[in-house]
């Protein structure tokens, strides 16, 4: 655990260290209209092979599909309000030879490749102090849940849907036009609404929810680098829970598992995008994510809490050419 986190540190370190950001002092932003931006992107990638080719390779189909919006807006000189969402859905299929008839090739069934709903708006009390005190309200779910049935074979809608309130103080260290950097520390409150199936007979769905709470450290940055041809967004969370509310629940069902809520969750998320030309772009996208337990897990089912239990931390990455468009 302690590598990842001086892993993450470093990252951080580089990017902010390759920019202006060092000795940057944020002016204050005059009040003004809502500012909005957003960009649609596409990933594709396809290939595909006759049933005689054997050179061993085999045929495949990825596609992404997200967008990636802000609106902003000082609306006077004594408070900020900043929304950010982003959506993302993708699938891939792989061709496969049928095990019947050798000579013929299928394409397996699509399986989902990305997923992702992220909302976050940000209200900020500018009165030029050190640090603007912030209260946040985030909503954090998935298009479908692919992982939480058992029996590995049907998907659930919006499944779990955490709630995300913060208050505390938020500290600009950069910000234009093109760039910004905010770090944020404060208390924050997790909800969590998550839903397993019953039984592999019936479509009955079981409801769980719970709730904790305790300090987060947020860090979002948007850099240009390299002369501007490629654009750096990454944003580091971290959260060390105080309280979860199904915490008894929990050491009953599996005591040895008791503790985990307490480890610190570690989400820290990268990308890089490079311009060929006007919709055309590269982009790398990086993901380091440490949760020892998700704590949308059902407490009262042994076979669930199981499967959220993660020791070790995950990745992520992602190498694709982009189709973009600025839709505003």
């Amino acid at each position: 655990m302690k590598t990842h986190v001086r892993w993450c540190a470093a990252v951080v370190a580089v990017v902010l260290a390759t920019s202006p950001l060092r000795s940057f002092a944020a002016e204050p932003t005059p009040p003004g209209p809502w500012k909005f931006t957003s960009i649609a992107t596409l990933n594709f990638t396809q290939s595909a092979f006759t049933a005689n080719w054997y050179g061993g390779d085999t045929g495949s189909l990825l596609w992404v599909l997200g967008t990636d919006s802000n609106a902003e807006r000082q609306f006077s000189e004594d408070f900020n309000l900043s929304n950010h969402l982003v959506l993302a859905y993708g699938q891939s299929a792989s061709q496969a030879r049928d095990p019947v008839n050798p000579e013929h090739i299928t394409w397996d069934a699509p399986e989902k490749s990305n997923d992702r709903i992220d909302f976050e708006s940000v209200g900020r009390w500018t009165e030029g102090w050190f640090a603007d005190p912030y209260a946040s309200f985030g909503v954090t779910s998935q298009f479908e849940d692919a992982a939480s049935d058992p029996f590995g074979t049907r998907t659930i809608a919006f499944s779990p849907v955490r709630l995300d309130e913060a208050i505390g103080l938020a500290r600009v260290i950069q910000k234009t036009d093109d760039r910004e950097a905010i770090a944020r520390l404060g208390f924050g409150l997790r909800q969590t609404f998550a839903k397993t199936y019953l039984s592999p007979l019936t479509d009955d769905l079981t409801s769980s929810h719970a709730t904790d709470g305790g300090v987060e450290f947020q860090l979002n940055a948007t850099q240009p680098m390299l002369g501007k041809t490629v654009l750096y967004k990454g944003e580091l969370r971290l959260f060390q829970s105080v309280f979860y509310s199904n915490d008894d629940e929990l050491a009953a069902t599996l005591p040895s598992a008791a503790d985990y809520w307490k480890t610190i969750d570690v989400n820290f998320q990268n990308g890089f995008t490079g311009s060929i030309n006007k919709w055309l772009g590269v982009t790398l996208t990086a993901q380091f994510l440490y949760d020892k337990f998700d704590s949308a897990a059902n407490t009262a089912d042994l076979a669930d809490v199981q499967r959220k239990i993660r020791k070790a931390g995950q990745f992520k990455e992602t190498f694709a050419l982009t189709l973009s468009y600025k839709l505003f």
